[in-house]
């Protein structure tokens, strides 16, 4: 059961069993020592490309979407440039809250347009640029 475990960690972090074929030559000094095991061999380079999703909101179910994305740990563009207002005040909040919990994050990339992030992704910004917290919404007063 360990092991099954272990196998299903390895695997939610980017690491899986890499069949290998063909000759195997070992260094000397990579030799195992009789009587013990050998060990699987597991790719340490994790080949899934990260996709980032862009979401134009037409209604409020729209931000369900972009929670259901974060939880896939997918990255969001949300445009709301086309959105109104109250809906937009709505969609930040439900969405901010969700990423909040989920210890995502926020950034501000233009007027009406935000990155959203999962936890597994860092935003990375230069010295200057505004935060989420310090961005103003045309909606706060």
């Amino acid at each position: 059961m360990a092991a099954n475990f272990l196998d299903k960690f390895l695997r939610f972090i980017g690491f899986e069993e890499v069949p290998v074929e063909g000759d195997i030559f070992v260094e000397p000094e990579m030799e195992l020592i009789k009587g013990r095991k050998k060990g699987k061999v597991i790719s340490l380079h994790n080949q899934a490309r990260m996709r980032v999703v862009v979401v134009e909101p037409i209604s409020f179910t729209d931000a369900k979407r972009v929670v259901d994305h974060l939880k896939e740990r997918q990255p969001v563009v949300l445009n709301l440039e086309g959105t109104e207002e109250e809906l937009c005040q709505r969609i930040i909040d439900f969405v901010s809250g969700a990423t909040f919990a989920t210890d995502g994050g926020i950034q501000k990339v233009g007027e009406g347009i935000f990155l959203f992030t999962p936890n597994n992704v860092d935003i990375a910004t230069e010295e200057g640029e505004n935060t989420l917290a310090e961005a103003r919404f045309p909606w706060v007063k």
